[in-house]
Formats: C-alpha cells, sequence, structure tokens
C-alpha cells in the first residue's frame, strides 16, 4: 500500500468507524441545495424527467438503451424522460426504467453494489441556478452526503487520451459513483466538489484527499470505466498489495491451472450466497415467531 493510500485508509476509517479518534476540523463542502433547484429534479415526491435525463446523458445511455435493459417500451420510456414519475404511469415501468439507470428511488439516491460513472464532459446547455450543469447537479443530488476523493491514475496505464481527464470519486454507504471531466476547461466542464450537496473530502482537506494510484492495473480499469466495487473501494481502503500477474506466478509455481482458479473463486461465491441465504431465512423465521408471541 502507497504512504497516500494508506493515509486515506486512515483518515477515512475516522469517519466510518467509532472508535477511531476524534479528527481534526474539517475543510467540508457544506453545500446545500435551494429549494429552486430541488424542484427541477422531485416534484410532488417524485423524481422529474430531467433528473432520469440527467443519469442517462452522463452515463453514455441513449433511450433506446434504457429501453432494451428496462424492458420498458420506447415511448414510455421516452414519456418518463419528458415528465418524470407521474401517478398515472405504471409503478413497475418507472421501476425499471430507475432500475436500469441504477437509481434507488425509495431513497432517491443511486442504487448501492455498482459502480456508477458519470462522463462531465457530456453536459450541455446553460448552468442551472447555481452556476453548475444541470445534468451533473441532478446525479449529485443523488449523492448528497459523500465523501469524496481526487484519483491521480498512474501515468503508465493511462491512455494518451486519459491524461487530458480528471477523476474524482464519492461514496456514501453503499452507493459508489466516479465523475470523470476534463483538465481543460474548454474540451468541457470542470468539476467542482460543491456540486454534491453536503459533500465532504474523504481525509479533510482537498489536497489531503488527492490519491495518487501506483497501481497500472486499476489506472487502466478507471480509464476503461470499467471498476468493479473491489477495485472502487481500494481508492479509499488502499490498493491490493497482490497483483494478476503474482496470481498468475504463484499458481504456475504450485501448477494450478486457470479453471482450477475460476471453480475455487466459483465455490467460494456459491457458499458465501448460501450463508447470506441462511441469515436472511433466520431472520425471517425469528419475525414470524415474534409476531405469534404477541
Amino acid at each position: 500500500m502507497s504512504a497516500s493510500a494508506a493515509l486515506h485508509k486512515q483518515d477515512f476509517k475516522q469517519h466510518t468507524d467509532p472508535a477511531a479518534p476524534a479528527a481534526p476540523a474539517r475543510d467540508t463542502q457544506r453545500v446545500a441545495i435551494t429549494k429552486r433547484e430541488l424542484d427541477l429534479y422531485v416534484s410532488d415526491g417524485r423524481p422529474t424527467g430531467l433528473l432520469f435525463t440527467a443519469v442517462a446523458k452522463l452515463k453514455g445511455m441513449a433511450p433506446e438503451e434504457v429501453s432494451r435493459r428496462s424492458g420498458v417500451a420506447p415511448a414510455l420510456v421516452a414519456a418518463i424522460f419528458s415528465d418524470g414519475a407521474h401517478s398515472d404511469m405504471k409503478i413497475a415501468a418507472i421501476q425499471a426504467v430507475a432500475n436500469a439507470l441504477g437509481m434507488d428511488l425509495g431513497q432517491l439516491r443511486l442504487a448501492e453494489g455498482a459502480v456508477h460513472i458519470f462522463d462531465l464532459t457530456r453536459e450541455v446547455g446553460e448552468p442551472g441556478p447555481s452556476g453548475l450543469g444541470v445534468y451533473a447537479r441532478g446525479v449529485a443530488l443523488l449523492m448528497r452526503d459523500a465523501f469524496v476523493i481526487r484519483i491521480e491514475p498512474s501515468q503508465a496505464g493511462t491512455a494518451r487520451k486519459g491524461r487530458f481527464l480528471e477523476y474524482h470519486a464519492a461514496q456514501h454507504a453503499g452507493a459508489r459513483a466516479i465523475f470523470i471531466n476534463s483538465r481543460v476547461p474548454v474540451l468541457g466542464r470542470r468539476f467542482n466538489p460543491a456540486l454534491i450537496p453536503s459533500a465532504r473530502w474523504a481525509c479533510g482537506t482537498q489536497e489531503k484527499s488527492r490519491l495518487h494510484l501506483q497501481s497500472q492495473e486499476l489506472s487502466t480499469q478507471l480509464h476503461l470505466r470499467d471498476l468493479n466495487r473491489l477495485e472502487f473501494d481500494q481508492f479509499f481502503t488502499g490498493e491490493d498489495k497482490a497483483s494478476w500477474a503474482d496470481v498468475k506466478e504463484v499458481a504456475r509455481g504450485l501448477n494450478v491451472s486457470r479453471s482450477e482458479i475460476i471453480d475455487m473463486i466459483r465455490a467460494r461465491s456459491s457458499v458465501a450466497n448460501t450463508r447470506k441465504r441462511s441469515r436472511a431465512e433466520r431472520r425471517a423465521q425469528l419475525r414470524v415467531v415474534g409476531e405469534q408471541m404477541k
């Protein structure tokens, strides 16, 4: 683990571990969202078409792709993008479109589990009431109260085009997001941490919350915009000391085939899933017993 990554791990722990010592004063981004802005994205407790559109646009998902992933007819997807969620629309269709976009409508946040990647250079049009892009502000609303870091990828793992981009990671509970923007203002909008309501720098200040990524593998995945949950979490907890090259070397040294490694991974995943189901079933049984005893 690099010294920078270790610093992130130690300081981020102070936000998440009640037993950790108190942290010093924070350089926080305590930025409220005005009612005028909020009305752009939420109406009568339901997300507006602009909020759905913002997520789709900055994720690079065309309405046709949303329709294919959600199983909702293109005309209805277009209506949701235009008018938002209304009481006269089928709840199942709205929920399906939200799931395809990675939105949790119950919490009005980004869904947990996946890594949501937003390209702010896709922002078009005039700034909104806050002076920030209306699309960026919309998706940022879904990551409110997040911890934010700036990532400096390894140059060796970044293609030439990627060297003109900036990367910021935001995390709130199980929701994870990457914001990509141009280093050159004329090529796209710059990332402003203030666009996320009540965001906080993960290590207290902007300078301390800058991660110099040593891993070429992680840098490449970041540039390819293809990160899983565990890879994302390394930005906050420290890079994995082992590389895939190390795994290959150990496997060859022990005469373990690639197929055997895959089988071991699948077996471990199956056991973990069985344990989760067992815990869920036990909790359900306890609830039933508790209700019967009332």
